[in-house]
């Protein structure tokens, strides 16, 4: 076999290859990944959880049957590996076209040779930069189970602006070494790359540039650092108000956390609307969020008189830090404990935490903050089936308010 016969065979194998890197993984993670993510909120669901589900966030699919293998069906639907498919397909086509052409291009430079196909220098190296980011990202999003359809359509536009983005960069800072910068540039998230052309273009044109002021607002949430709040507004949720009222279940998969973490983040989301910065000092008390509000009212109104001590002295203690009258603090922190958002993440926290195993190890301490509270709360229900969330006489006339 003569020396250009092998090179003949060996760009398609090199094509598969680095094609392989990127479909495998993805196929992959449809047959185990996903299915772990389909567990772990599914799984969580409760017949109870499952209709308070439906009556906050679709309330025309409310079934009359079987709520919990509606909730399956539901979930299928809206999330099933069908949404994968055309993405998948779209990436496979875009990254398909761009290696063929610089493979045969590479090919060419190693024999010496040129075609009249052959990519410019500073193409290559764009696009051997968006193949490396595009390959650790999916590597990455599948290893911690956190592909979503929509991870796809992004790795196919960083292939798609590679080209134009490494030579507008080339462009604009003049360096010599222009092919390596094209290739460094692979090294930055797709929303990074778009941030630096967009500055760079309002400098060279005059402009000012906004949107800043809002962008801190999430992060005063525990636990949502800079780069989580990002992947909160790249799903459209900004501001406090908006991820309390979220979906919880459709915001986990769009943003690829955790069920658990999305569900801590609502907590205390529903309990800031109502205290703010004041929620930092109660955490003091243990009264991080929603949850363990609702946990405290319940102490209150149904523990025993050692709790129900226990949260009255807390109530007046939070009254005494936050300057307000004790009776106007109950009432406040009763509309809390009485939504019905926080009634739905309850009943959905006590049966993951039912479902989990006794001696799982803990991963985040952030997500297990303050569980023990939480626990005697959920056994004190236990011992009251009909008991949802935190029963009062002032529950309906809330509800009913609202």
């Amino acid at each position: 076999m003569s020396y250009d016969a092998l090179f003949t065979y060996a760009e398609p194998a090199a094509v598969a290859i680095l094609m392989a890197l990127i479909v495998v993984p993805v196929i992959i993670y449809l047959f185990t990944g996903w299915s772990v993510r389909r567990s772990e909120i599914v799984g969580a669901m409760s017949a109870e959880g499952a209709s308070l589900y439906f009556r906050q966030f679709y309330p025309a699919l409310m079934p009359d049957g079987d709520v919990l293998g509606a909730f399956a069906k539901h979930y299928r639907r809206r999330y099933g590996r069908l949404h994968y498919v055309l993405p998948l397909l779209l990436l496979g086509s875009i990254a398909l076209f761009l290696l063929v052409l610089t493979i045969h291009t590479l090919f060419h430079w190693l024999l010496g040779t040129t075609g009249s196909h052959d990519l410019p220098s500073l193409a290559i190296g764009a696009i051997a930069g968006a193949y490396m980011w595009v390959v650790a990202d999916v590597l990455l999003r599948c290893r911690q189970r956190q592909l979503a359809p929509v991870d796809l359509y992004w790795a196919g536009l960083r292939f798609v602006v590679a080209v134009p983005l490494g030579f507008a960069f080339a462009g604009v800072l003049k360096d010599e070494a222009a092919v390596g910068l094209a290739f460094l540039l692979g090294a930055f998230p797709t929303n990074t790359l778009l941030t630096i052309a967009r500055r760079i273009g309002n400098r060279k044109l005059g402009l000012s540039e906004g949107g800043e002021e809002a962008r801190t607002e999430l992060e005063q949430i525990q636990g949502i650092t800079q780069g989580l709040a990002e992947r909160f507004r790249d799903e459209g949720v900004s501001t406090i108000l908006q991820l309390a009222y979220a979906d919880p279940v459709d915001l986990t998969i769009r943003t690829s956390f955790s069920f658990n973490y999305v569900i801590d983040c609502v907590s205390q989301a529903l309990a800031w609307i109502y205290l703010e910065k004041d929620l930092a000092t109660m955490r003091r008390l243990s009264l991080r969020g929603a949850q363990e509000i609702n946990t405290l009212i319940v102490e209150l109104d149904e523990g025993e008189d050692a709790h129900k001590a226990t949260a009255q002295a807390t109530i007046e203690r939070v009254a005494a830090l936050l300057n307000i009258d004790r009776v106007a603090v109950q009432r406040l922190l009763r509309e809390i404990a009485f939504d019905p958002y926080t009634e739905f993440i309850v009943n959905v926290w006590n049966a993951v935490d039912d479902s989990e195993e006794p001696d799982e190890p803990e991963k985040d301490a952030e997500e297990h903050e303050a569980p023990g509270r939480r626990r005697d709360a959920r056994r004190h229900r236990d011992r009251d089936p009909g008991h949802r969330a935190a029963p009062h006489p002032d529950q309906e006339r809330l509800r009913q308010h609202r």
